[in-house]
């Protein structure tokens, strides 16, 4: 009995030593959230808002440290490089969407599918209420449209964002099932990468439209 005992205290102590590892190993190289606020996100001006995007990337990183700690694979992979796009391809569309905030707000827009809900320019868009409401009920390809317009971001990264947001809606299981193959490593690395040009190019055009 007193042997058993024993036995099960070390299993006990075992499994917490491999779960701190593994934490500890997971938590390396991510960025403290409370840093991003200055180095990544400082161009969000609604603290509420940069504070749910700093969470957002932190746990996309920490979905991809937890991968390589536990060298998952197949079904497992792809459960944590699919929750690293959809993450990734939200923090791009917040972007978007509080740069257009930022723009309508200080008059900074003056092309004109801001001013459209339809790409065919036919169903005129009110701005007269909350700018953050009719801004958040857009969709995400409204938001890539508007942005390459007004130079938010380049035709470049308009393309590939337009590719991360279909990616994304494979979180539907009828789309998922249409791309089986869809979320892989190298998919992992280009959405993060996109990510990257994303936070780079709507602060350059923050800082030139302040």
């Amino acid at each position: 009995m007193e042997t058993a005992m024993i036995d099960e205290k070390i299993k006990t102590k075992f499994g917490a030593a491999v779960i701190q590892a593994l934490t500890d190993f997971a938590r390396t190289g991510i960025p403290d959230p409370a840093k991003m606020d200055t180095k990544w996100f400082e161009h969000i001006h609604d603290t509420t808002v940069r504070e749910a995007v700093c969470d957002t990337f932190y746990g996309a990183r920490w979905h991809y440290k937890t991968g390589l700690a536990l060298l998952v694979d197949k079904r497992e992979r792809y459960a944590h490089v699919r929750a690293q796009v959809i993450d990734y391809a939200s923090i791009c569309e917040t972007l978007l969407v509080e740069m257009i905030i930022h723009g309508v707000d200080k008059a900074k827009l003056s092309k004109q599918q801001y001013q459209f809900i339809d790409f065919q320019q036919t169903k005129s868009l009110s701005w007269r209420k909350s700018i953050r409401t009719t801004a958040e009920k857009q969709t995400f390809a409204w938001y890539i449209r508007v942005a390459q317009e007004e130079g938010v971001i380049d035709a470049k990264l308009a393309t590939d964002l337009e590719g991360l947001r279909t990616l994304r809606n494979t979180v539907h299981i009828t789309e998922r099932a249409k791309k089986s193959n869809a979320y892989s490593l190298q998919v992992s690395d280009d959405a993060f990468k996109v990510m990257q040009r994303t936070i780079n190019q709507t602060k350059s055009w923050f800082n030139r439209n302040k």
